[in-house]
């Protein structure tokens, strides 16, 4: 299990005191739960890998939060798969699925974690993103380090690497049959234009990982919140 597990939600603010109506759509002569409450307005869309610390995630994604209830006054409202998906669907479904859930939301969250660059399911989360008119600068980038204890310079620097030296032939998903799919859709988008979605996030994951470094050495700053938009 995953530290970020929680009940079945839509929407969910970080708080995990979620309620709603949930959203279906169509789908072969269907009604299919979306895990969305359409009427709560949703603040980010939340992609992780479910093989890095869920503990550092739940960590990360907590010092975000943290840090716009400080600004905004109200604990953000996020979609996160752990949390708002319905286990019983398929993966199939949970993949066509994918593209409602982003256009849903308002801002694009990645929990960078040292796997994520060679997870296909979070790499076309952010490109579908950006193909459903997601702009640059409504990508957060939250650096997520090795375990639950501080970030260290060594574990930036190799978060930092992972997007500078990323290339979309070495990303796999969980499932073979995810992995055939997915590769489609990345021919279908260019093999070239995904690496270059993806790298043009580098400024902001040096720029988040500076700052999580500094917050980790100074106590008296952890409460800032540790993110950036992406920039074009």
């Amino acid at each position: 299990g995953g530290g970020l597990r929680g009940g079945p939600a839509c929407s969910t603010r970080i708080t995990n005191n979620s309620s709603g109506r949930k959203a279906s759509r169509s789908h072969r002569g269907g009604a299919v739960d979306l895990g969305v409450d359409p009427d709560a307005g949703i603040d980010v869309y939340v992609s992780h890998s479910w093989l890095d610390h869920p503990e550092a995630k739940k960590r990360a994604l907590a010092r975000w939060a943290s840090g716009v209830a400080e600004a905004e006054g109200r604990p953000p409202v996020a979609w996160v798969d752990a949390l708002c998906c319905e286990e019983p669907l398929e993966y199939r479904a949970h993949l066509a699925h994918m593209p409602v859930r982003i256009a849903l939301a308002d801002r694009f969250l990645l929990l960078l974690g040292h796997t994520v660059a060679d997870r296909l399911w979070c790499i076309m989360e952010l490109v579908a993103f950006r193909v459903l008119g997601g702009a640059m600068e409504d990508v957060i980038i939250v650096p997520v380090g090795d375990d639950s204890g501080p970030a260290t310079t060594a574990s930036l620097n190799r978060l930092i690497a992972s997007v500078d030296a990323f290339h979309v032939m070495y990303a796999r998903a969980a499932r073979d049959e995810d992995t055939r799919r997915l590769v489609q859709a990345v021919e279908l988008a260019g093999v070239s234009r995904v690496n270059d979605l993806v790298r043009a996030i580098l400024p902001a994951v040096r720029a988040a990982c500076s700052k999580l470094e500094a917050a980790e050495a100074a106590p008296q700053a952890a409460s800032a919140p540790v993110v950036d938009a992406v920039t074009s």
